[in-house]
This record gives structure tokens, sequence and C-alpha cells, in this order.
């Protein structure tokens, strides 16, 4: 009988037969595997607060994230676009910023001064005058693209990729690009296009001045009117989710 209550005693207690058994605290251990208090990052392919799901189908990332199709053959991307009057900074989530170029190109004709004739000498006047003033050249709206390269980013289906959520000033969705006047790619959601222009080609001026067969000792002037255009070179396009 005291042999049976010994046992009990010791079971009880956690006794191991020395020392007074094991001490154990109230405060429970904490796991490595706990979860952290936010998703640290939505493009780096973890699940940084171990909830299961991670960047673009993590829920705390749905205002920063979005699955987009992948990208079209020939076309990079993805980036987010601006274009207006006040070109803004490109936010941290993007890695690089692109400068497409400009749209909606003003080139006033250049303004001459009047041709003259000099008195006759040999056959012949001098012709002087034409001088051309050429007004700057101005463009309606610049263009900045914030592109971003997240290629660990996961939590989209089949062939999306997770990429950075595009909000105001930019345009409302995601875009891809390509250099030159180019179609935007059928058969996918990239169908709003836009098209910039990063170079100018200017001849704008005003047109030798003349001077007619002398008639006595004076010769009718011509010529030294406005010349020349400005024309957009280097485009590139944009293609957009609308």
């Amino acid at each position: 009988m005291r042999f049976a209550l010994a046992v009990v005693w010791l079971a009880a207690c956690g006794g191991n037969g020395g020392g007074g058994g094991d001490a154990r605290s109230d405060t429970p251990e904490v796991s490595i595997d706990a979860p952290d208090p936010t998703e640290t990052s939505c493009f780096d392919g973890l699940d940084d607060d171990h909830n299961g799901v991670a960047d673009c189908a993590e829920p705390s990332c749905a205002p920063f994230a979005a699955c987009v199709p992948e990208l079209p053959a020939g076309w990079d991307g993805y980036a987010a676009l601006y274009d207006g009057t006040a070109a803004p900074t490109c936010p941290g989530v993007f890695t690089s910023t692109l400068a497409p170029g400009n749209v909606g190109l003003t080139a006033a004709a250049a303004s001459c001064t009047a041709c003259a004739c000099g008195a006759a000498s040999g056959g012949a006047c001098p012709a002087s005058g034409g001088v051309a003033t050429v007004p700057p050249a101005t463009w309606a709206t610049t263009a900045v693209a914030c592109e971003g390269s997240y290629p660990d980013a996961t939590g989209c289906t089949g062939t999306d990729s997770c990429q950075p959520k595009v909000g105001a000033p930019f345009h409302s969705g995601t875009c891809i690009h390509q250099i030159g006047d180019m179609a935007c790619p059928a058969q996918t959601v990239f169908t709003e296009r836009h098209v910039f222009y990063a170079g100018l080609f200017d001849t704008r001026g005003c047109a030798a001045c003349t001077c007619g067969t002398p008639s006595g000792n004076a010769c009718a002037s011509g010529g030294g009117g406005p010349s020349g255009s400005a024309m957009q070179l280097q485009p590139s396009t944009y293609c957009c989710i609308p």
C-alpha cells in the first residue's frame, strides 16, 4: 500500500526520483512559426506573416499589389504611366523611372523680317532681310513611366504576374511598352494606347530673299517667307489596362 501511494505521488508531481521534479513556467513558449504582425513585403515571394498566403494572395497586400497578365511577346513592362504637365516622382515600390517623351507638339512657323533689295549694280540688286525668329516648340504633356521588376512575387494563378498596383496621378491600369509607333497587342487586356515622342527634328526658318531683274536702279524683292517645319521623332508606345 505504501509503495502504491508513492507511485501516485511521484506521477502527480512529475517526479523522476530526484531533485524535486521539473519546474514548469506559466509563460507559453513562442513558436518560431508564430505570425508576424504584418506582411513586410508584397513582392518578395514569401509568406511574411505566416498566414498561408503571400504577396498578391495576401489580403493586406490588396491595396498595393495586383495580378496582371503575362507580358505579350516583344513587349516590356510592367509600368505605371503618367501623362500630364507636372511630372510626379515615382513611388518607392517602383524600381526605375522611364522618360518616354512628350505628346501634343506645337511649333508655330518662324517670323521673318521683310526682304529688301539694294541699288542695282552689275545687272543685279543685293538682297537683304528674311531673318528668322523661331518660336520655341512646346508639348502639351510630358510622360513619366515608373517600372517595377519583381520576378519572385507570387500569389497569382496561371501565368499572371504580381505587380505594384497603380494609383493616382498615374493612369489607372498597369502598362506595357515598346519602342516605335505600334498597335497594341491583339487579344490582350492592354488596349489603352498612348504614343510619346522623345525627339524633335526642327527645320523652321525663312526662305532666302531674292531680287528680280533690275528696272532702272531698283529690283523687286521676293522670297523671305516662313519655311520648314518641326517633326516629332523617336516614338514609343504604351498600352495600358483601361
